[in-house]
């Protein structure tokens, strides 16, 4: 079932072939263009199977395959949608004999991969100078994108310099560990496409067409994944658009889409600058606000929605005046009748909206937050995962590290010290180490004997497996026989809080309920793919008002937009100009500054408040504020501009002045004399 196409779209669907790149603007209908040029290479007779779709959340994947089906039925389900990671990983474990770590191998994910590079900082007896492990590992996840040697690595600050040390000894252990991180599924098959004939030639006759969504967030070794796998016919579908690349912090390149007639001769270009998400006002304001950027492919968002209210912006006297407003605003347009999933707040760093989840709980009004804690990052959800994968990949010291412990059966720091230093010398896993216990130096009998009911338990669960239980009734046995629910209850801190952690538990085992599974290599491959979940594959916010950061609303588009913090030093970031010894040089930009800020804006269907505060408080006092430098670039006729100061927030005084009024008050009601 086609759908109506506009003019650009039409040429990008109908392309004769040869590489094409798709300038989709913001909400230009890029997905339906993806799906109507697979309906209709479909329709020339290509095999649903030789036709590749990637791009970057599950979510994304499990849209364009919705939407495929609708148009062309069931055969749907053999073209090859997936993420970027999830197809690397597949090519790994289908050519595993060319890999070192073979079809065994373990996916670990941002925490594991840090759990790695804390252990190597102890290694390095850097544990304890107050290091920041994440700022290391992104280094060396930014070396790896970008195809950076150890060798060519810059370095110009001490972080640069133990990033360096560590490099060699994160690829020794991952090796070891017979693990890959989510950087090496694109890594391994980008070395196997370009070093194995058969492996290049077997899978340039798989991948006979291979289209690429948000390609302005890919990195060079994605950028060179798709090159390898599209061969020599080169029938690379690619849209993106510049002015969107948000994530260079993340090994993104721009310049990827900038330069994409370098690593494709002859390709063709084709613009989508009709928006059907926007009204114009909000357009123009988007138009002008992007307008300075250098921008290889300049284009103007134009919507058929001619009338609609200007944006606004909204000038505080203070932080609690910015809050005070948006909630006065957003309970006004609820009761108006807009839904509540129609409503965001956006902001461009976390930490604005701790007062807005506080206010939106006092007003009992529920929200979502996006950019929080992935599902499959959740404590509980991952201890038990952990033992899963223990029992699956014995060799995996991290989460034998992890859960060795948990719940507490007495195996503290010292012992475990004892048991790492024993497997070190005598070359082997932790796991391997601990079977036989008594050999293992100055480790107390009552350790070891916890050590020893540990392994049982993490050998039964590998025999349960082996046995062909599926995945769910082995974690439901395995979280009873841990007594994981007397844990998770015990810890609180409330009930509510430890009955929604149980929940939490509950929610992935009908996760695992999904997933047949009948053997360990089923097993393995299922918590691989579970490895692959990203933060902002987050459940739908169903009817609950949207608090997210500017990166983690990409994709997202609300009525009712509020783009707080309009200020210069948290739009563009203060580390833009003052950067801090965490911060990889490079990787901060004013230019993605404003792209961001273009994101948000963006973001809004029908009504768009840009609001800044005047002050805001800062280490104990009040900071006074500049407006955004990007709010300069908009000409004043295309918004309308208002003051707004709420009431005065009442001091420790006066708060005590009315405290003791009412204890005498209430000493009245009851005919006594006020305690003071």
């Amino acid at each position: 079932m086609a759908f109506p196409l506009n003019p650009a779209q039409k040429a990008a669907v109908e392309h004769p072939g040869g590489p094409l790149l798709i300038i989709a603007g913001a909400g230009s209908g890029k997905t339906r263009v993806i799906t109507q040029r697979i309906t209709r290479l479909i329709e020339q007779g290509n095999l649903p199977s030789t036709i590749f779709a990637v791009t970057f959340t599950n979510k994304a994947a499990a849209e364009m395959a919705e939407r495929l089906e609708h148009q062309v039925g069931k055969i749907a389900h053999d073209v090859w949608i997936s993420t970027f990671h999830a197809l690397g990983a597949e090519i790994v474990r289908r050519e595993a004999k060319h890999v070192a770590a073979g079809e065994k191998f373990v996916v670990y994910d941002a925490a594991d991969t840090l759990g790695v590079v804390k252990e190597i900082l102890r290694e390095l007896k850097l544990a304890n100078k107050s290091l920041d492990a994440g700022a290391i590992l992104a280094r060396i996840s930014h070396a790896k994108n970008a195809l950076i040697d150890v060798d060519k690595m810059p370095v110009e600050s001490d972080y640069d310099e133990v990033a360096v040390r560590a490099y060699p000894r994160y690829v020794q252990t991952m090796k070891r560990l017979n693990a890959l991180d989510f950087d090496d599924l694109i890594l391994v098959p980008l070395r196997l496409l370009r070093e194995v004939k058969e492996i290049r030639e077997r899978w340039h006759q798989q991948a006979r067409h291979l289209l690429v969504d948000e390609f302005q967030d890919t990195s060079i070794a994605q950028l060179l994944f798709v090159q390898s796998l599209a061969g020599p016919r080169k029938e690379v579908f690619c849209v993106g658009d510049d002015d969107q690349s948000i994530y260079g912090w993340r090994g993104a390149e721009v310049k990827n889409v900038i330069e994409f007639a370098k690593y494709f001769p002859g390709a063709r270009t084709v613009a989508l600058e009709q928006n059907y998400r926007s009204r114009q006002p909000i357009l123009d304001v988007a138009n002008a606000a992007i307008a300075p950027s250098e921008r290889a492919y300049p284009k103007k968002l134009f919507s058929d929605k001619k009338q609609g209210e200007k944006p606004v912006l909204v000038e505080c006297d203070t932080h609690e005046s910015e809050v005070r407003f948006v909630m006065d605003t957003m309970q006004a347009a609820l009761r108006d009748g807009l839904k509540r999933s129609d409503i965001a707040v956006l902001y461009r760093s976390n930490g604005l909206a701790k007062p807005f989840e506080e206010a939106l709980r006092l007003a009992n009004i529920p929200y979502k937050l996006i950019g929080g804690t992935s599902f499959y990052e959740r404590r509980e959800v991952k201890d038990l995962s952990a033992y899963l994968r223990l029992a699956v990949h014995l060799q995996d010291d991290i989460s034998f590290r992890r859960v060795v412990n948990y719940p507490t059966r007495g195996i503290g720091d010292t012992s475990f010290e004892r048991i790492e230093r024993h497997a070190r010398a005598h070359g082997k896993h932790l796991f391997e180490a601990s079977k036989n216990w008594h050999s293992i130096k100055d480790l107390d009998d009552r350790a070891g004997r916890s050590l020893e009911m540990f392994v049982k338990i993490v050998e039964t669960t590998r025999a349960q497996i082996e046995e062909g239980k599926t995945l769910v009734e082995t974690a439901k046995w395995l979280a009873n026989e841990i007594g994981l629910y007397a844990d998770i209850m015990a810890a609180g801190p409330t009930e509510a809080t430890a009955t929604k952690r149980w929940g939490n538990i509950e929610e992935f085992y009908r996760t695992l309920e999904r997933i047949p599974c009948t053997s360990l290599k089923d097993a393995r491959s299922a918590l691989a793919k579970l490895s692959l979940r990203f933060s902002e594959e987050e459940e739908d916010p169903g009817q609950q008002v949207v608090l997210s950061s500017l990166h983690g609303s990409k994709g997202l588009e609300f009525s009712l937009v509020f783009l707080v913090g309009c200020d210069d030093g948290i739009i563009p970031h203060s580390r833009v100009d003052n950067p801090k010894a965490t911060d990889i040089q490079g990787t901060l930009d004013p230019a993605e500054e404003r792209r961001l800020f273009y994101v948000g804006v963006t973001r809004a269907k029908d009504k768009l408040y840009m609001l800044r505060a005047k002050t805001r408080a800062y280490r104990g006092g009040a900071k006074p504020m500049m407006p955004s430098r990007f709010l300069r670039d908009v000409p004043l006729e295309l918004y309308e501009r208002r003051s707004y100061a709420g009431p005065p927030v009442m001091g420790a005084t006066d708060m005590a002045a009315k405290a003791r009024a009412a204890r005498e008050l209430l000493a009245k009601l009851k005919g006594s004399t006020p305690t003071p």
